[in-house]
């Protein structure tokens, strides 16, 4: 089987990066060789280059009929931080910079987390409760009105942690760095 590796980069469509791939019985890369025999190939490095922060870059293998595909998502350069045994991680999901998904794990089943987030000068504040899995509900991040400063922070207050992250917005939050 032969197979494209395509990527998608933040607020594009898939691109095919690299064809063909071939897979051996046993799952490994395979080249051809002069010979016209085959040998291990070399393996795929693969970088995105400077990119947003917080930003998703997805890659994915397809066959050459899209039978067969696999697909995986990594945040290159997260906004994330970790106090105790709690994760606090936002990602951004807006092309204007001005939207986050904000997630966490390692909370206390059940408890009340507090939420502060200060951005343009101003903090608002609300509770969540944490799952019974120790994770916070996701929670859409928007900022609004464009201000001088593009500079936020999302903490969360809980019993055992208090993570917080500062990060830019707007279109200081699309630099590629």
């Amino acid at each position: 089987m032969t197979v494209g590796v395509w990527t998608k980069d933040f607020g594009r469509n898939f691109q095919e990066l690299i064809y063909p791939v071939a897979f051996g019985p046993n799952g490994v890369p395979i080249a051809p060789d002069s010979s016209g025999g085959q040998r291990k190939a070399r393996p795929i490095e693969l970088d995105p280059g400077p990119y947003p922060r917080g930003a998703a870059w997805e890659v994915a293998l397809a066959s050459d009929d899209h039978q067969v595909a696999a697909f995986t998502r990594v945040i290159p350069r997260p906004i994330e931080s970790r106090d105790g045994p709690c994760t606090l991680s936002l990602e951004l999901i807006s092309l204007h910079g001005n939207r986050f998904v904000a997630s966490g794990t390692g909370f206390s089943p059940g408890e009340s987390a507090r939420i502060e987030l200060t951005s343009s000068g101003r903090t608002a504040y609300r509770v969540l409760r944490v799952s019974p899995d120790g994770s916070l509900p996701l929670d859409v991040v928007s900022h609004g009105e464009v201000s001088a400063d593009l500079t936020a922070r999302y903490a969360v207050k809980a019993l055992g942690c208090k993570p917080a992250v500062e990060y830019q917005w707007g279109e200081a939050a699309l630099k590629r760095n």
